[in-house]
């Protein structure tokens, strides 16, 4: 049997605690709307490639974020600007019964504050405690399969008037390399192209991670120790997983809830947290991280979505 450590390549399985630390804000305006099409005072951000959210409009507001803790997040976020970012969104919700929240953690696999549904009481220290860890790899998939799976839910649940009056923010933050990475086809690759069976990362192409050919059924056998079989919900041996356009298209799945379910507005927004020091990490290139790429998906996430994209490091006060 193959040990998974060295099949989904070696840092991958780290389990790692982090503290929380901060940052400086430069901010700057730009116009908003919503996906409805209304006009709004502006929001501060660092850069936006889509529509920003709006205040106009809706009673209720459910803002959902969606944060990357994949082991990779050690190396991008040391000083936990993500909880701070979030902390901060919180704080500035408290008491407003209009507003609510929830919080997925993402990296093999999904965790939700609170267990279902949204909340206007959160609590603090079980958000901190779910976003404390970073482990194994980071399966953009999962989480945005788990938003849509929430918003959905929480929609039905909700009377059709309060729905039609509601705003739905949806907050990714991250950076990480999407992973597992997995395609049948040849793919571009800068100025190169990547053989089916490879990916690119970084700039270069890169041996495919075992986990993409192997069925769910045989991880029990394959690895040593087990892989949980609970892990990359979506991922089928043999088909394309976390590819950029599979990403963009679970996004916008997200955001056809609004008409499927007839919400007021549905957006999705995107945070990189990517701390510009990180490449001289030791851990950078088994990472494979990259920050023009991560940048460029965030963008595409942004606009896809309808909504903001925000580098943390020059805009830690989220404009939610």
């Amino acid at each position: 049997m193959m040990n998974p450590v060295a099949a989904l390549v070696a840092v991958s399985a780290l389990s790692l605690a982090a503290g929380c630390g901060g940052g400086t804000s430069t901010t700057g305006d730009a116009g908003a709307h919503d996906a409805a099409g209304h006009d709004a005072p502006a929001h501060d951000h660092a850069a936006s490639d889509g529509p920003s959210r709006d205040g106009g409009g809706f009673i209720h507001e459910r803002i959902l974020f969606l944060v990357d803790t994949s082991g990779a997040m050690v190396v991008l976020d040391a000083s936990k600007a993500r909880v701070q970012a979030v902390d901060q969104v919180i704080q500035e919700h408290k008491g407003d019964s209009n507003v609510q929240i929830a919080v997925i953690a993402t990296n093999s696999s999904t965790s939700t504050f609170p267990a279902a549904g949204f909340t206007s009481a959160v609590d603090e220290t079980a958000v901190d405690a779910l976003l404390s860890q970073a482990a194994n790899l980071g399966d953009y998939e999962g989480g945005l399969d788990a938003v849509a799976k929430l918003v959905h839910q929480d929609a039905m649940a909700t009377a059709a008037a309060t729905r039609a009056q509601t705003r739905y923010v949806v907050v990714y933050l991250g950076g990480s390399t999407p992973s597992p990475h997995c395609t049948a086809e040849a793919t571009p690759c800068g100025s190169t192209t990547c053989p089916a069976q490879t990916y690119c990362a970084a700039g270069s192409c890169n041996m495919q991670f075992l986990l993409c050919t192997t069925p769910r059924a045989q991880w029990s056998t394959t690895f040593n120790p087990p892989v949980n079989p609970s892990y990359y919900p979506d991922l089928v041996a043999g088909a394309d997983y976390n590819t950029s356009a599979l990403i963009q298209q679970k996004v916008a799945d997200i955001v056809a809830l609004q008409s499927n379910d007839k919400i007021g507005s549905v957006e999705v927004n995107a945070v990189l947290v990517f701390d510009p020091s990180a490449a001289k990490n030791p851990l950078a290139a088994p990472f494979q991280l990259s920050r023009a790429d991560s940048t460029q998906l965030l963008k595409q996430m942004a606009k896809t979505g309808g909504g903001t994209y925000i580098d943390l490091s020059a805009t830690p006060k989220l404009p939610f």
